[in-house]
């Protein structure tokens, strides 16, 4: 959803809920928890004994890549797992 139609909407007299979109003030959100899915991906493969995790990530100006990509990095990072660069690759 475009800033500028929920702006607009948002002004409205009637109840709107907006899907799948990161959530802004006021504004009723139905998503995914992207941040706390990849967590949960990530400590389940350490729990297996894997240390070499990647991400292959979204374009940067979506709002849903960069929470997965927090969500990876915090739980490898929390692991002690420092040298992640090698293995990020952003796909489209």
């Amino acid at each position: 959803v475009f800033d500028w139609l929920a702006d607009r909407l948002g002004g409205l007299a009637v109840p709107t809920v907006f899907l799948n979109k990161r959530q802004d003030p006021g504004q009723q959100v139905v998503a995914m928890d992207n941040r706390l899915g990849s967590k949960l991906a990530v400590e389940h493969l350490l729990e297996q004994g894997y240390r070499r995790i990647g991400i292959i990530k979204g374009p940067r100006d979506w709002w849903e890549s960069r929470e997965r990509e927090a969500g990876w990095r915090a739980t490898m990072e929390a692991a002690g797992i420092d040298s992640l660069g090698e293995f990020e690759v952003e796909g489209d």
